[in-house]
């Protein structure tokens, strides 16, 4: 409706890893450990000052997700609705080393 299908790409982790281009937004909505895995190769996928979201976290598991994200990305919100948590942040480093 809002004609932005030329410019949005929507699917699961495997299409992610064979991707080299760069995006503005990354939002993925998965558990956990597919979260936890996946982060360096979030943060590669984000151009400098991309901007992150992440969410499929139970309340429990946010805190160890948080911190792991933040050796890639910098997460800069955090929202819970009932027992689900979404977290949010931006890419700190303009070189994906």
């Amino acid at each position: 409706k809002n004609h932005v299908q030329d410019r949005l790409h929507i699917g699961g982790p495997e299409l992610l890893r064979n991707t080299q281009q760069q995006y503005d937004v990354l939002i993925a909505n998965i558990l956990a450990q597919p979260l936890l895995s996946l982060r360096q190769h979030f943060a590669h996928l984000l151009k400098p000052q991309g901007i992150w979201a992440i969410s499929g976290l139970l309340h429990e598991q946010a805190d160890a997700i948080e911190h792991a994200y933040r050796e890639h990305l910098q997460p800069t919100a955090r929202t819970q609705h009932e027992d689900w948590i979404l977290i949010a942040g931006k890419q700190i480093h303009s070189n994906h080393s």
